[in-house]
């Protein structure tokens, strides 16, 4: 299976894979049995019916590494990111956990989510882009755009 890099778009998938992960690594099944041995460290509380044990080196190392992974699988790519500079994010907020905190307050700041047309929510995110044809462009024979409406000042302005 060849290996594939972490990108905006699969980041929800890698996102839930992380959370299944942690859970069916740390899930334990609830047998009732009166008389067991249990390891050193390990604490009985009655009053829950809880039994607790001693945390092992690989179940802190798989939590952290959990968190870390779903931290770095949720940081916000800007619009028009090339996938080296998305790349780029992710090594960052694993390596420095508190490198997207600026992409996070951007996004909050923009109050994107919360206006109405979806021209606005563009416009707010950051995301509009403007296609201008230059002056030695001309349209080639027969050839129809869609959607787009073209003024005879704007067409005079670039003859």
């Amino acid at each position: 299976m060849p290996v594939r890099f972490i990108c905006a778009r699969s980041s929800r998938r890698v996102l839930s894979w992380a959370i299944v992960l942690g859970l069916c690594l740390t899930a334990r099944a609830a047998i009732v049995i009166n008389n067991v041995s249990v390891p050193a460290g390990s604490v009985y509380k009655p009053s829950y019916d809880l039994l607790c044990l001693a945390a092992k080196p690989s179940d802190v190392f798989v939590f952290f590494s959990a968190n870390y992974l779903a931290h770095a699988a949720t940081v916000k790519s800007f619009p028009k990111e090339s996938s080296s500079e998305n790349i780029a994010s992710l090594l960052f907020a694993l390596l420095y956990p508190s490198s997207g905190i600026v992409r996070g307050l951007d996004a909050i700041f923009r109050h994107a989510a919360f206006t109405k047309h979806d021209l606005q929510k563009a416009a707010q995110a950051g995301a509009l882009c403007m296609v201008v044809r230059s002056n030695v462009w001309t349209p080639v024979e027969g050839a129809r755009v869609k959607d787009c409406t073209v003024k005879p000042e704007a067409s005079k302005q670039f003859s």
